[in-house]
């Protein structure tokens, strides 16, 4: 009975080492133990990422580079004095080796938004662009390799940014055009 109560003992005390152990060393056999956002595991998903933050924006600034340079081996985001204005993005998977992927994205494409606004120009008919997303590995991740084409973002991003530049306007003439501008895309929506 004694040896009994012992080795209950042992074991308890094993088990309390080991769960303390998980707490103070995090849970090895888990990778993603402790991280509160994923990284896209597929080329797919990483293109996927990309162009979402891209679409929401985020390529506009420097600032917001971040959120898509994580996605990328540039080390700096490009100076693009223009964006592309898309309804929407279609994603296909091309081909993938152990380190290389190829993935195709196809834009539905409304308008072009330079960064001077007297450039606007709005595509009449819808107009369909593909690209050919080439991505590598790199440690372990899957990264956009090329190519660098200007930011595409939604409707709503652009007239966010539209509006933002009405915020700063004081020319009426302008102020009016990019007016005109918003209604014009909030149709397209």
């Amino acid at each position: 009975m004694k040896i009994r109560i012992k080795l209950i003992s042992y074991i308890v005390i094993l088990l309390v080492c080991y769960v303390s152990s998980l707490s103070v060393f995090g849970d090895q056999a888990n990778p993603n133990h402790g991280k509160t956002q994923s990284y896209p595991l597929t080329p797919e998903g990483v293109v996927e990422a990309y162009c979402l933050e891209s679409f929401n924006g985020a390529g506009l600034s420097s600032d917001t580079w971040v959120k898509i340079q994580k996605y990328t081996v540039w080390e700096d985001g490009p100076g693009w004095d223009t964006a592309v204005v898309v309804s929407n993005y279609k994603i296909t998977k091309i081909r993938e080796s152990s380190n290389t992927a190829e993935i195709k994205v196809e834009y539905e494409i409304i308008a072009d938004l330079p960064a001077d606004i007297r450039g606007f120009k709005l595509t009449t008919d819808r107009l369909s662009v593909a690209f050919l997303y080439k991505l590598i590995k790199q440690e372990g991740h899957w990264k956009i390799k090329s190519p660098q084409e200007p930011p595409h973002i939604s409707i709503s991003a652009t007239i966010d940014k539209l509006n933002n530049y009405i915020s700063v306007k004081r020319d009426a003439r302008t102020i009016n055009n990019i007016r005109s501008i918003i209604y014009y895309l909030n149709n397209k929506k």
